[in-house]
């Protein structure tokens, strides 16, 4: 006995009632209520819808949906993880690697090319001269990266809040993949400077400034183009198989 689309809305109803604000995990839970009480009235044809959706509702412990949401949760960040390990074989492997040795390579070349840069003024403040500018060199590409993303109307972070799967690949994966390149941010700015009042753009940290742009130019591709496209997928073909009048545009258009 197949549920009808006014007893699908009430399942949603009641599953908000509980405080479950995802949306995602609302369908998912509809889904699993919605078996559950086909399966029951299977069995018992006399049981009715409340009866049937109280008997299901039994089912889970006495904390409610809460566990539930908890375990997504943290499978939903492994989820991340390994989906992010797993882009990540392909940026270093054929055909992608020959891109990203060739934008590695660019950037080693035009540091090459503008050299180590000499910084003058009072020695009380050089110092702090010489950390702006290293700042500015070493993060300035990830500002571009937030600008390029408003200027793109990717939305940001807050705006994913009620979409667990998109809540948490901003939690999980974002800092990921920003953390994979300003580590040598951080790396050339305390290490690489032995002289003060010179901001070493040679030898060795050439090569990491060289990581750092890339890294940066990759975490940009996959976080704004790559990923957002797989987010859009995979809540398609989780959910789109419900029939209920909750806006699933609402999801989609996310």
């Amino acid at each position: 006995m197949n549920l009808t689309k006014a007893q699908i809305e009430q399942l949603f109803d009641f599953v908000r009632s509980k405080n479950v604000h995802y949306l995602d995990v609302q369908h998912e839970i509809v889904d699993h209520l919605a078996s559950s009480i086909e399966n029951i009235q299977r069995q018992n044809p006399a049981t009715s819808f409340s009866s049937a959706l109280t008997q299901s509702y039994s089912n889970f412990p006495i904390t409610g949906f809460a566990e539930l949401i908890e375990t997504k949760e943290a499978e939903l960040r492994k989820y991340w993880r390994r989906r992010f390990w797993r882009f990540l074989y392909t940026i270093i492997s054929p055909p992608r690697v020959i891109l990203t040795v060739s934008a590695f390579l660019i950037f080693s070349y035009l540091f090459g090319l503008i050299g180590d840069i000499s910084i003058s003024g009072s020695e009380s403040y050089l110092w702090i001269k010489q950390l702006i500018y290293q700042s500015l060199i070493a993060f300035g590409p990830m500002f571009l990266c937030i600008i390029y993303r408003l200027s793109k109307g990717i939305k940001p972070p807050s705006e994913y809040q009620d979409i667990l799967l998109t809540s948490t690949y901003w939690k999980e994966m974002e800092p990921l993949l920003y953390s994979f390149a300003t580590i040598p941010a951080y790396i050339w700015i305390v290490m690489m400077h032995p002289q003060e009042g010179i901001i070493n753009m040679t030898g060795l940290a050439n090569y990491i400034l060289s990581y750092l742009y890339t890294g940066i130019i990759v975490c940009a591709y996959v976080a704004y183009h790559v990923f957002p496209e797989m987010l859009s997928q995979e809540i398609s073909d989780r959910y789109k198989h419900l029939d209920a009048s909750t806006d699933y545009e609402k999801i989609t258009n996310h």
